[in-house]
């Protein structure tokens, strides 16, 4: 399987502000109120380990290795409170607590096994992965990571680098400015799409700035691309200008039409050029679930068209929460067939993502996890005892 540039530090901790942003849905439960304190031990645990993460050895250091140890040792442990109590908000969150445990246990075994190469990897896994449900949903900042970039650790980081260490820390505002730096001093004639696809998704369905992501476009239409990257730009400029005359769709109906027509127009013009319209879409629907205009019977419904919203924007991003929402459908499904549509996508995704060139090779623990789902997905039959 590729690893794309930071990609891999882009996936669980991502369920973070969908536990925590989301409305209620089916109601506040008890314990709901011990939510914001688990969120902000997880942050404490999560500023100990970071500036560790990004410098050489550190973590597995013996003046470091005691607090690293249970700063980890605490992760896995919050984990689990996670599940328990934002899964009153959000059925996301068991999700969101066993792979934060895992990932969390398994950085704890680097360390303890002196890999630090291994251990920084998957702290930043840790760490980083909030940015993808983190660019997902309107929010204002956070006040509890004010600040937190300025460590002396992070003064090397390259914009791009530093704009999702904002984003992962729900600095959003702050996240915007170094996006926009790192693109007016990029030279090159082919602009990177992940971080411009996390800029606009921040612009679009966070801090809902269009007219802000339209200045900075206009701005690179000004300067000279290669022909492609023009074409896509002036496509996303009329796409923002359009946005700011449309009230974004609530009804499952409308958005179903609404990604049908995107998916007919796919036939016509490269996909990235849609990226936009792929951005307003999602907005809708997770403004839906956040306000609770989606009933329980369409909510699986809702989660299915999230999950292929993402896919298609995740083409071009550093990471996607496209298999949470997936999965998500596929648990709450009471239509067969959109638990099995959910998981044909599921599946699909899951193949393309561990195939290469020396074939197929999907680990164990996903390759049973994938097996659970397709359980749901498709029960088996129950078999009539053979008389004889």
């Amino acid at each position: 399987m590729t690893i794309k540039p930071f990609a891999i530090f882009l996936a669980p901790l991502a369920l973070l502000a969908l536990t925590v942003s989301a409305g209620p849905i089916g109601g506040v439960g008890p314990g709901e109120d011990e939510l914001p304190a688990t969120m902000q031990d997880i942050f404490a645990q999560l500023h100990i380990l970071l500036p560790l993460a990004v410098q050489d050895d550190a973590l597995t250091r013996p003046e470091n290795r005691k607090r690293v140890e249970a700063a980890l040792a605490r992760l896995v442990d919050r984990s689990d409170a996670l599940a328990v109590h934002g899964s009153l908000r959000d059925p996301g969150a068991r999700y969101l607590g066993a792979v934060l445990g895992r990932e969390a246990a398994r950085s704890l075994e680097d360390v303890r096994a002196g890999s630090s190469e291994s251990a920084s990897f998957f702290v930043r896994h840790l760490t980083g992965v909030c940015v993808s449900c983190h660019s997902r949903m309107s929010s204002d900042d956070s006040s509890l990571a004010r600040g937190f970039a300025n460590n002396e650790s992070f003064k090397s980081m390259e914009p791009f680098e530093r704009a999702r260490l904002h984003l992962a820390t729900r600095r959003f505002d702050d996240a915007l400015d170094s996006y926009e730096k790192g693109l007016d001093q990029w030279s090159s004639r082919l602009l990177p799409w992940g971080p411009l696809v996390d800029y606009l998704a921040v612009a679009v369905r966070v801090r809902q700035v269009p007219k802000r992501a339209l200045a900075t476009l206009q701005k690179l239409a000004s300067r000279s691309f290669s022909q492609v990257v023009d074409d896509d730009i002036h496509a996303w400029i009329a796409d923002l200008r359009a946005l700011e005359g449309e009230s974004p769709a609530f009804e499952i109906a409308r958005i179903r039409a609404q990604l049908r027509q995107l998916s007919e127009a796919k036939r016509r013009v490269a996909d990235r050029r849609l990226l936009v319209r792929y951005l307003a879409v999602s907005a809708g629907l997770h403004a839906a679930l956040e306000e609770e205009r989606i009933g329980p019977e369409k909510l699986a419904e809702a989660y299915l068209l999230l999950g292929e919203a993402e896919l298609e924007i995740a083409r071009f991003a550093w990471a996607s929460a496209a298999f949470q929402y997936l999965e998500l459908a596929i648990q709450t499904a009471r239509d067969p067939v959109i638990a099995r549509r959910s998981f044909n996508l599921y599946e699909q995704e899951i193949v393309f993502g561990y195939s290469g060139s020396g074939g197929t090779h999907i680990p164990p623990d996903i390759r049973q996890h994938l097996e659970e789902l397709r359980n749901l997905a498709f029960p088996p039959a129950d078999l009539e005892p053979i008389s004889d």
